[in-house]
């Protein structure tokens, strides 16, 4: 009714192919912070694990994609439960955040904020489960501009003093916050519905995790850098 078939044809193929190439490079990515992980043994690189996890549910859910890697069964868990994987999206992303910025060495205060930030977050997402999903929906988006405004002021405060290592992931939270402002104006008609603003914010996490990764490699040449000054010139 809407459009030709040939071209709903088409749209059909790109969005296949869309979500393929981000299914792809979530799991390689996936895998290799795993190993990385047992290479070094930072937390950082589990959070991020988690959040590449979380990421792939979330989206696979909201945007109708899931049925093309999961079973029918997993498919009506993940759906009926989708709000509740948003908490872990938004937990996973706060850890990453205090471990990746150091804040569980230089600032024990902020780094006990986040962490109880965190286990709130945990507490919620099981005792939301007990409401109807109007209630949780309504309690879950209250929570997340809180979630929002106190991630990106952590970053802020590390702005000045670690930008030249942590540049790509300041970089990673414009995309994030780009696809998350065009998502809804399509659901209000604000913005033009295509397959481009459909998938805005699954194309905005494509992008943020890409540079996350990049802010992972440049900060773990950082360390080195650290390690080897502290080696050389310590007293």
């Amino acid at each position: 009714t809407l459009v030709e078939q040939d071209h709903y044809q088409t749209l059909v193929i790109a969005a296949k192919g869309l979500y393929g190439i981000f299914v792809t490079v979530l799991l390689v990515m996936a895998i290799y912070n795993f190993i990385i992980y047992f290479a070094v043994k930072d937390k950082v690189y589990i959070a991020y694990l988690g959040y590449l996890i979380s990421a792939l549910i979330v989206l696979s859910s909201t945007n109708g994609y899931a049925k093309m890697i999961l079973s029918p069964a997993l498919v009506d868990f993940v759906n009926q439960y989708s709000l509740f994987f948003h908490y872990y999206l938004i937990l996973t992303l706060l850890l990453f955040t205090l471990f990746f910025l150091r804040y569980n060495k230089i600032n024990a205060n902020i780094y006990k904020i986040g962490i109880s930030f965190s286990l709130a977050l945990i507490a919620i997402s099981f005792a939301s489960q007990l409401l109807p999903h109007e209630i949780q929906a309504k309690t879950f988006f209250t929570l997340q501009p809180l979630f929002y405004i106190f991630v990106i002021t952590i970053i802020a405060k590390r702005f000045n003093a670690d930008f030249k290592w942590a540049r790509f992931y300041f970089i990673s939270w414009l995309a994030l916050i780009i696809g998350g402002t065009i998502q809804p104006l399509v659901l209000l008609n604000i913005v033009e519905h295509t397959l481009i603003t459909r998938n805005a914010f699954l194309i905005a996490v494509f992008i943020e995790i890409c540079f996350m990764s990049f802010a992972l490699a440049e900060r773990m040449k950082r360390n080195e850098f650290d390690r080897i000054k502290d080696v050389t010139y310590h007293a």
